[in-house]
């Protein structure tokens, strides 16, 4: 039978992915899988590629995590059904595997095709799982952000400074030193997150790396 490699995206979606996810204790929402434990909320999200056809198939896994307590406790709405870009940690599954596996591709609609694809993505899927597991609370998922260099580091900063945790204010603070140390935008970010910090209560800070630049 000659399959639409949609239908056949469809097919695998439904015999292979849908049950690996459900094993985990995960549901399903269109092209999203989520699972809700321990007031966090972790998502995988298929995102389709821009040129799939009948004869060709892509597709990319995001995944994420999301807290209602934390966008709670920094003021943002807190959403029933968050996407994956909605999540204080977002990261394409290539991200952490390791895997090279940027994108998925589908070019045969065949028993040994499928298999092939279908191996791939449940191999990518499972190591995400097990790099999720540790993550049980709230602040496991703030420093995973902050070791992961979050996307919303505004709100951690906000988060750290509600929360009055100056250890990880501090950490979270160097690190962002490091990391734009040869860029020319560092003041600009050493005062934004100083603007944060001080509306919160914390005093301002100073990029350690900076100093060092300035002092040779």
């Amino acid at each position: 039978m000659t399959y639409s490699l949609i239908e056949f995206f469809g097919e695998i979606m439904r015999e292979q992915i849908a049950p690996f996810f459900k094993k985990h204790g995960y549901k399903k929402r269109n092209l999203n899988f989520y699972k809700v434990e321990n007031g966090l909320t972790f998502l995988f999200n298929f995102q389709k590629g821009a040129v799939n056809s009948t004869d060709y198939v892509s597709f990319y896994i995001n995944c994420g995590i999301y807290c209602n307590e934390f966008e709670s406790i920094v003021g943002e709405e807190i959403l029933p059904n968050p996407k994956e870009y909605d999540c204080l940690f977002r990261e394409r599954t290539e991200q952490i595997t390791k895997s090279g596996n940027q994108q998925f591709e589908i070019t045969e609609s065949s028993e040994a095709g499928k298999s092939k694809v279908s191996g791939e993505i449940l191999t990518e899927c499972e190591k995400v799982i097990e790099f999720f597991e540790p993550v049980k609370t709230i602040d496991d998922l703030v420093k995973l952000s902050i070791e992961r260099h979050t996307y919303f580091y505004e709100k951690v900063f906000k988060y750290l400074g509600i929360k009055k945790d100056f250890a990880e204010v501090e950490t979270f603070f160097q690190k962002f030193g490091e990391i734009f140390k040869d860029d020319d935008r560092y003041l600009f970010f050493e005062a934004r997150l100083n603007d944060i910090l001080t509306a919160n209560g914390v005093e301002p800070m100073k990029f350690k790396a900076a100093i060092r630049e300035q002092q040779f």
